[in-house]
């Protein structure tokens, strides 16, 4: 079966210079987004680790992974509570000196269980 998209809400977040903003920036965005959707509407939540104060490229001092785990979970429980269909896209996030890949897989594998213990709720 195929599926039609109609009315495709997008959620871009601007280049960030102070990781006290980040949190806020992302709680903001969601509400005007949530303001147009309706239940069973379906996100897609890129979950990009490359904010990460550790990775070589679009990392932000200050993005800690207890910040990554707070952005999860608020991105879940704004999903659940606005009935929305889910998937989520494990992104971003680049290896370094600083930032190993055993390091990003974590960071990723976090990003599920955030999801996944949220659904559980």
């Amino acid at each position: 079966r195929d599926i039609g998209v109609t009315g495709v809400q997008t959620c871009a977040l601007p280049i960030f210079e102070d990781a006290d903003d980040y949190i806020p920036h992302i709680q903001h965005a969601l509400d005007e987004v949530g303001a147009t959707l309706q239940p069973d509407d379906l996100l897609i939540h890129n979950a990009g680790m490359d904010p990460y104060e550790y990775c070589s490229t679009g990392g932000l001092a200050g993005i800690t992974k207890q910040i990554l785990v707070e952005r999860e979970a608020l991105i879940a429980r704004w999903a659940v509570a606005h009935q929305l269909r889910r998937v989520a896209c494990l992104a971003g996030g680049y290896h370094g000196e600083q930032f190993s890949k055993d390091e990003l897989s974590d960071l990723h594998c976090m990003s599920v269980r955030t999801f996944l213990q949220i659904d559980g709720e």
